[in-house]
């Protein structure tokens, strides 16, 4: 296990499958490349450029920008943690008081916003999908020929370019 510790800064870590790199509070890590390992984020630390292929798993509770979260890999968003820009072609899950911000999910990609999670300025691609669960909340989403899928959560702002927005469960 490596750690990027408070007020380190890595550029261009490789975490292959079996190994795990924390990112702790103050620490940077850019452009690191996770391939079917893990990559913790704790609350304070940030991220910026990763790569997640097939096989990986992300836990983020910090921040995280400009995230590629490949077919076959899992960025799981927790409390307090914040995905910015990312671009989903595997999954993605929003949980209680996690955020998304202007998030792309293309084709074969799938979003699941859970209770009390947030997704805000989501593009959903064509054969893209977003779920958005009893009390979770999609905020100005611009559907480009995917489907949103409201089941029991709320959406408000929605553009529907192409595509599908589903209500339902008593989703609003």
């Amino acid at each position: 296990m490596t750690t990027v510790g408070s007020g380190e800064t890595s550029s261009g870590l490789i975490v292959s499958s079996g190994d795990t790199l924390t990112v702790a509070s103050g620490g940077i890590a850019n452009a690191t490349i996770v391939n079917g390992g893990t990559l913790d984020i704790s609350a304070g630390g940030l991220a910026s450029a990763t790569a997640l292929n097939a096989g990986a798993v992300e836990h983020l509770a910090g921040t995280d920008s400009f995230t590629q979260i490949n077919g076959g890999a899992n960025q799981f968003i927790e409390s307090g943690g914040v995905a910015s820009q990312a671009v989903v072609s595997g999954l993605q899950f929003v949980f209680t008081g996690g955020v998304t911000v202007s998030n792309t999910v293309l084709t074969g990609g799938s979003a699941f916003v859970s209770s009390g999670g947030v997704a805000s300025a989501t593009t959903v691609s064509s054969g893209g999908v977003v779920t958005v669960a009893t009390s979770g909340k999609s905020v100005s989403a611009m559907i480009e020929g995917g489907t949103d899928q409201i089941e029991g959560g709320v959406a408000s702002g929605s553009i529907v370019n192409g595509g599908f927005e589903i209500v339902s469960n008593g989703g609003v």
